[in-house]
């Protein structure tokens, strides 16, 4: 089942090729096989899983299901799953078994999704690498000397290695573009509000959103509409329809203008330097700062479709090679963070490689 999508793993479902049941054992099993390469998976949950296989082949066999049903996936260990362990990656949750399911897996689960288990992260979501895990260190696939990226760095490697066709994950300055990047996957970070944050452990309220993150950006629009919605139980959500967002997968057309390689060469990114105490001194000022991001985004996105550029500075960096320097890691989400500050949708998408390692667009649209 190696590096199938979601869609290939729906329409053989559909066609008897096998399954629910036996693709979450062939997954299942895999993981077991394969993992301990890539570290990617903190826990599986071998038998609510099948349990929800069996339940999924009923819906298919009835014909009382969609494209999502039957279809193995990941969370994040950031959302709660009743019944089984939800970590943050810390050793202080280590043994904490939710009582209620976070509104993106009820979504999930009522779509008739197949959760096997929960993916690394960094340790409650801060970091940009995945080596800051109480489970230790998440390795990149395509080069197991690399970072896969983080806090969401199990989720992409789980998906990069074949592993799993989609998982969950979290997006507060570029958790969820940034492995994505590094990994060679599509993954969005949707429009503040969109995706219920119920059921999910925080790390920035004002800033976290859900999203999917898979191999092309048709899967990740067909776990989005899974995934999306409003929720009463979240203060922040959103009370908006949502669309079908595969609708328009095939009418994009795009132009680019006057960019050429010397203009590459020649970005420079500021210096930044942080401050801490004085929180209450410095919240008005940063959110009238907020207000002009939003500010000079809408000018922008009234002019154009959509704002394109890097999602990291670098590809996918050595393990180890930035965990001693806090200003290189913290530039790593530069170009990804001013969109959680707007509260814009933002996704990665796969733009090739350099030396061997996987490199993304970052596109940042208007809202909704």
């Amino acid at each position: 089942m190696t590096h199938k999508t979601l869609v290939e793993i729906a329409n053989n479902l559909n066609a008897k090729t096998y399954s629910s049941y036996e693709i979450t054992q062939d997954t299942i099993a895999d993981i077991k096989a394969r993992d301990p390469m890539y570290n990617s998976f903190i826990s599986l949950s071998e038998d609510l899983a099948l349990n929800q296989a069996k339940a999924a082949d009923e819906r298919i066999k009835a014909g009382n299901h969609d494209i999502f049903t039957g279809i193995p996936f990941a969370h994040k260990d950031l959302f709660c799953t009743q019944g089984h362990a939800t970590t943050a990656a810390s050793k202080m949750l280590a043994n904490f078994v939710p009582p209620y399911e976070s509104t993106v897996g009820k979504r999930l689960l009522s779509a008739g999704a197949v959760c096997v288990g929960k993916t690394n992260m960094d340790e409650f979501a801060m970091g940009s690498s995945n080596e800051n895990s109480h489970f230790g260190i998440v390795k990149n696939p395509w080069d197991l000397k690399a970072v896969p990226g983080g806090s969401s760095g199990g989720s992409a490697a789980a998906v990069a290695a074949g592993l799993v066709a989609a998982a969950t994950g979290t997006d507060t300055g570029g958790s969820i573009r940034q492995p994505a990047s590094f990994c060679n996957l599509t993954g969005i970070k949707p429009t503040y509000g969109r995706v219920s944050r119920f059921g999910i452990i925080a790390y920035a309220s004002s800033l976290d959103q859900a999203g999917p993150m898979c191999q092309t950006a048709q899967d990740a629009a067909i776990m989005l509409n899974a995934m999306a919605g409003f929720d009463e139980q979240d203060s922040t959500s959103v009370n908006q329809d949502t669309e079908d967002f595969t609708a328009d997968l095939n009418n994009c057309r795009s132009r680019a203008e006057g960019f050429g390689t010397e203009v590459k060469r020649r970005i420079m990114v500021g210096t930044y330097a942080l401050s801490e105490g004085y929180y209450d001194a410095y919240y008005v000022k940063a959110q009238r700062i907020r207000r002009m991001i939003k500010e000079d985004f809408a000018k922008a996105l009234s002019e154009v479709d959509v704002i394109m550029g890097p999602v990291a500075p670098t590809p996918a960096f050595d393990l180890g090679s930035n965990t001693k320097d806090p200003v290189a890691m913290y530039l790593e989400d530069i170009y990804t963070l001013s969109a959680n500050m707007a509260g814009i949708p933002a996704m990665s998408a796969p733009a090739g490689f350099v030396k061997g390692r996987p490199v993304g667009l970052h596109i940042m649209g208007n809202y909704f």
